[in-house]
């Protein structure tokens, strides 16, 4: 009897959970869009900038081949550091979204130390990104090109929202 109450109250409780849930997604969805088309076209092609940076410091970035007899494996990995460059975009993304008074400034500093990490992870990747010992062992994939480019936009994108004053 009691265990039928519990599975019962479970099941209640997990159709209230998934509703506010997807009353808070729904509400979200509402906020981007009205974000979305309020912006000039410059903000809008930051967004999608920084959105892009942030799903691409999530991929893997290098590959490497292991040989097993006749058998050739190819893995893709993530960096040692990825959760840093995660969580810069994400408190980029996040900032441009709240629309704080000191938002332009701190993506500007955080699109710097994701910058400077980046130049050092590419100048040195034993060091910073992946524990082979010989480098020839692995190599940069398309992702990690990606996220450099977007990276890279973003950081002249942010620089020019500071400069020019704009409200993001």
């Amino acid at each position: 009897m009691i265990l039928v109450r519990y599975v019962r109250d479970f099941f209640y409780f997990i159709q209230i959970a998934f509703i506010g849930w997807f009353k808070v997604l729904i509400h979200f969805l509402s906020y981007l869009y009205s974000l979305w088309s309020k912006n000039s076209l410059t903000a809008k092609v930051f967004l999608s900038v920084l959105f892009f940076q942030l799903v691409f410091s999530t991929r893997p970035w290098f590959e490497y081949k292991i040989g097993f007899n006749e058998v050739t494996e190819v893995l893709s990995v993530s960096s040692k550091v990825n959760l840093i460059f995660i969580f810069l975009s994400l408190a980029n993304f996040i900032l441009f979204l709240l629309d704080l008074s000191f938002s332009r400034v701190m993506i500007v500093i955080l699109q710097l130390v994701i910058g400077i990490l980046f130049l050092f992870g590419f100048q040195s990747p034993t060091s910073l990104h992946v524990d082979f010992i010989n480098p020839a062992d692995f190599k940069f994939n398309l992702n990690f090109y990606i996220f450099a480019v977007f990276s890279a936009l973003a950081l002249m994108l942010s620089i020019r929202g500071f400069r020019n004053g704009e409200v993001t």
